[in-house]
């Protein structure tokens, strides 16, 4: 088994706890990573045989610009993680990382972040 992953995936969004955070759109970066079999597409060199990266890519983005009001990135972590198993439901363990760049905090920080693991943070 090896790992498949996107990082650096930037978006501005309205996410957040604070009012403004829903009129002011913040910067945010997501980093996903999937733990899948690499043996087959590493053998044949053919793309039916991999993972394809616009899937993590489009779970990613559906929930990202998604209009619904979330709060909180631990929400927004676990409903990426639902959409690419919803796609890959073999998929056995995800590693999600959400920054949040500029956050409206009562001192000068330059990004929070969450780092969501699934199964572990995946609570059904």
């Amino acid at each position: 088994m090896g790992y498949v992953a996107l990082e650096g995936i930037e978006f501005t969004a309205a996410i957040g706890v604070y009012e403004e955070e829903h009129r002011i759109l913040r910067q945010f970066s997501v980093d996903i990573s999937v733990k899948t079999d690499l043996r087959k597409s590493s053998l044949s060199d053919h793309i039916s045989d991999a993972l394809n990266y616009e899937l993590l890519l489009n779970a990613v983005r559906k929930v990202m610009l998604c209009t619904e009001k979330k709060h909180l990135l631990e929400k927004v972590c676990r409903d990426i993680v639902s959409e690419v198993l919803k796609e890959s439901p073999e998929i056995t363990e995800i590693r999600l990382k959400i920054t949040k760049h500029h956050p409206f905090l009562s001192g000068v920080v330059q990004a929070s972040s969450v780092v969501f693991q699934y199964p572990e943070d995946y609570l059904l």
